[in-house]
């Protein structure tokens, strides 16, 4: 564990495939240093030693940003062997979330990345999963990464609807013809079932690439 004495310093760990030498889930827990200075955590690809994000959590009382791809989220919170200590650390330090979305139709993975490329379409039902946890975030970003295909409209709806303290709002994506050409400060009041009033001030801007809303 000698690689995690620099960490002191960092305020952006990235978090790759064995950077715990200990993956073993029985053998007794990671000792860490305390990361006072670290705030971002970007965890790419579903590493094998997920099970010691709850050391880092704790070894790590400021760190408040985080940037995960949508397989590994749902592989964290959905593990039955995972404390309930996690899902309690996660609420209370996560205020920004980006999550990203791998490209569906990537034809370089083999046939157990293709399952797992099935499992990170977001539905409405995951964001409801995902923000039971996440209550507090207030900045999220969903990216769509390189993906052909349209994002629905109600997955949009439904984040609104489901991350209460919301304030930023970004999403990356190919964005429908319909909500390019409505009159996209009414949609986002309709589509909030009213939550969002027409005199409240928030801002919002939408293009075919992106999504918008500052709350």
């Amino acid at each position: 564990m000698s690689s995690f004495v620099e960490l002191q310093i960092l305020y952006h760990l990235v978090f790759k495939q064995n950077i715990f030498t200990n993956t073993d889930n029985n053998k007794p827990p990671v000792k860490l240093p305390y990361l006072g200075r670290l705030d971002i955590l970007t965890i790419e690809g579903t590493p094998s030693g997920l099970h010691h994000i709850k050391e880092l959590l704790v070894a790590a009382p400021n760190l408040c940003v985080l940037v995960i791809d949508l397989d590994c989220l749902l592989t964290l919170l959905e593990d039955e062997n995972e404390p309930l200590i996690l899902y309690v650390l996660l609420h209370q330090h996560i205020l920004d979330l980006c999550v990203r979305i791998p490209d569906n139709n990537n034809n370089n993975n083999n046939n157990n990345n293709n399952q797992q490329t099935k499992k990170s379409k977001l539905t409405v039902e995951k964001i409801h999963f995902i923000a039971r946890v996440f209550t507090r975030v207030r900045n999220l970003t969903i990216d769509y990464e390189a993906s052909d295909e349209y994002i629905e409209t109600n997955i949009i709806k439904s984040i609104i609807k489901e991350f209460k303290q919301l304030v930023i709002f970004h999403i990356y994506g190919k964005i429908p013809n319909d909500m390019i050409e409505n009159d996209i400060r009414q949609w986002v009041i309709e589509q909030s079932c009213f939550r969002i009033k027409s005199l409240d001030i928030f801002r919002v801007e939408c293009s075919n690439e992106w999504f918008k809303l500052w709350l």
